[in-house]
């Protein structure tokens, strides 16, 4: 899955969504710059969302929502310490 040759083939209004998602942007700017209603760039926000779970399948909603191993080992040992903290303390 090359997501740089998804991006490549998608039209300029959908390029403009991720982009203006990824820097933080609402999609009312989306709308502002290419003079959309909000309706319409709903639409295209649901255009995209399509495309991106044919690109990727059906598993990538589970993906994106799974919490990261890393984060779940970190938590953990964070979880580690105050419990010793807590036995010294007391």
């Amino acid at each position: 899955m090359d997501w740089e040759s998804f991006i490549a083939a998608l039209p300029a209004r959908e390029k403009a969504v991720v982009d203006f998602l990824i820097e933080g942007k609402s999609l009312r700017d989306v709308g502002k710059k290419f003079k959309m209603s909000d309706s319409g760039v709903q639409v295209c926000k649901r255009d995209l969302a399509l495309r991106i779970l044919e690109f990727m399948g059906s598993g990538i909603l589970r993906e994106v929502q799974r919490q990261p191993q890393w984060k779940a080992g970190l938590e953990a040992t964070k979880e580690k310490m105050a419990c010793r903290h807590e036995r010294v303390a007391a």
